[in-house]
């Protein structure tokens, strides 16, 4: 199976063939399917994410056919944004979920879902789940993770050292875009290997934010990688070189656009585009834009997408605003 369709890097229902097929039964979707696969191939010490809790039977058979061990962690169900009313909320994570401990005869919690962690090794599955926690709301203040916990995470999901201590420096979203931080920091062009933007979709070999875009030690684990997916599934190879390869417009980590086109110089000559991030499903005037034009300009203070020749709209270009295409 191969897509080269953009519109599927939101719909993230890529099946594969036999690989790994049940992981996207379980969660209904494709969503970091690669990095539950990396783990499998014993190429990242843990993995974890966030599973409907009513399935928790079909995670265990899943771990059973693929030899990993499992913890069940927290159980998370929507709650009403709180963060703006307590101290130190405005650095919480953009999730926002009331928590309950772990208990089996709760899965028939509504909306629930569980936080799993999976590992080939006992003692990486242990260390994965201390250091793994999320900040915490305990009698209005928010409790974040100290740094020793953040590298200790690092590890264990196997994120490049380099790339977690970079992320500790600048992942504040008050003071920096860590993503163009990252493009500051490339030395060279920026490799498709190391591009994060589709993390959260299916089509990515990295969920880690490297801390360059030609970041060597990102680049030697996802050639691993790469090698033994191909073995697997060329198909899903293909369409991640394909995706991770086209040009976006980044806002901000949670606020970016992919394209079917070609980036020359500050310019996209484009075909087709897909919002994503946590506003993908957003229809702002952006959008309204693009749809109406096949070529965006980024100037030095504006943003601007014509229709052949022919000015659509214009706007004041956001700060750290940047196009981008890895290669």
């Amino acid at each position: 199976m191969f897509v080269d369709n953009i519109r599927d890097v939101v719909r993230t229902d890529y099946r594969p063939v036999s690989f790994c097929r049940e992981y996207c039964d379980i969660r209904s979707n494709s969503s970091q399917i690669v990095q539950f696969m990396a783990t499998v191939l014993g190429l990242k010490r843990s993995y974890d994410d966030w599973f409907p809790l009513s399935r928790i039977d079909d995670i265990k058979a899943l771990c059973r056919k693929y030899s990993l061990k499992y913890k069940f962690d927290w159980i998370f169900v929507p709650k009403p944004d709180v963060s703006k009313v307590i101290s130190g909320g405005g650095r919480l994570p953009t999730t926002k979920m009331m928590g309950l401990p772990f208990r089996e005869k709760l899965r028939s919690v509504p909306d629930g879902q569980v936080h799993v962690f999976f590992s080939r090794s006992k003692i990486d599955l242990e260390l994965a789940f201390r250091n793994g926690w999320y900040p915490l709301i305990i009698k209005n203040r928010a409790v974040h993770k100290p740094y020793i916990d953040l590298l200790r995470f690092g590890y264990f999901l196997s994120y490049p050292p380099c790339c977690t201590d970079f992320f500790r420096r600048y992942n504040n979203h008050f003071l920096y875009n860590y993503l163009l931080e990252a493009l500051k920091n490339t030395k060279t062009e920026p490799k498709i290997f190391c591009n994060p933007l589709l993390k959260n979709n299916t089509f990515s070999y990295i969920y880690h934010m490297p801390c360059a875009y030609d970041c060597a030690q990102t680049i030697e684990y996802v050639l691993k990688l790469r090698e033994k997916l191909f073995k697997y599934e060329p198909g899903l190879v293909k369409s991640i070189d394909t995706m991770l390869a086209k040009p976006f417009l980044v806002f901000g980590e949670q606020s970016f656009y992919i394209f079917e086109g070609a980036l020359k110089d500050n310019a996209i000559i484009y075909s087709d585009f897909a919002p994503l991030g946590i506003d993908k499903l957003r229809e702002n005037s952006i959008d309204l834009a693009l749809k109406d034009g096949n070529r965006l300009e980024l100037g030095r203070d504006s943003v601007c997408v014509y229709k052949n020749q022919k000015k659509v709209w214009d706007n004041k270009k956001a700060r750290d605003t940047f196009l981008i295409q890895f290669r």
